[in-house]
C-alpha cells in the first residue's frame, strides 16, 4: 500500500504532466505562454516595473539558457522586447509588446477553456477551495525549497 506522501507525489506529477504539456497551447510553447502571462500580470500590477530574465527564471523555474531561447523566440514573434537599464547597463528588462498582444490573447483564451470546464464540472465553491489550497501548496513548497537550498531541513 502506498504512503500518503507517495499518493500526493503521484497526483502532483499527474497534474504537472497534463498542465506542462505543450498540446495545452497551440501557437506558442507552454513556456512562452507562461512568460507572457507573467509579464502581463506584472504590467497590470505596476506598469512602471519591468521583470528581468532572472526574475522570470526565478518565477517559472526555467533554466537561464532555456529562458534566453524563449525570450529570443518571443522577440522574433514580436511579443517582447529587451530594454537595457539606463541606471545599470548590466540589467536588461523584458517588456511585453502590447501591439502584438492578440497572438498571446488567442493562446490565453484557448488555455482558459480548461479552467472554465473545471469550474462548471466541480462548481465555483470547490474551485475556490482548490485555488486556496494550491496557493498554500505553492507557499509551503517554496519555503521548503528555499530552506533546502540553504542546507536547512524542515
Amino acid at each position: 500500500m502506498e504512503s500518503l506522501s507517495e499518493e500526493l507525489l503521484n497526483a502532483w506529477l499527474d497534474v504537472s504532466a497534463v498542465i506542462r504539456n505543450d498540446r495545452f497551447v497551440n501557437g506558442l510553447t507552454f513556456n512562452e505562454t507562461f512568460i507572457c502571462n507573467l509579464l502581463l500580470r506584472q504590467k497590470k500590477k505596476d506598469d512602471a516595473v519591468f521583470l528581468t530574465a532572472a526574475d522570470l527564471c526565478a518565477r517559472t523555474g526555467i533554466l537561464k539558457s532555456q529562458m534566453n531561447r524563449c525570450l529570443t523566440s518571443l522577440e522574433e514573434k514580436g511579443l517582447v522586447e529587451r530594454i537595457r537599464s539606463e541606471e545599470d547597463k548590466r540589467k536588461v528588462f523584458i517588456k511585453f509588446r502590447e501591439e502584438n498582444a492578440e497572438i498571446y490573447e488567442r493562446e490565453h483564451e484557448h488555455t482558459l477553456r480548461i479552467p472554465e470546464i473545471l469550474t462548471r464540472e466541480m462548481g465555483e465553491k470547490r474551485v475556490r477551495e482548490m485555488i486556496a489550497m494550491l496557493d498554500e501548496v505553492t507557499e509551503i513548497t517554496g519555503r521548503i525549497i528555499k530552506a533546502e537550498e540553504k542546507g536547512e531541513r524542515e
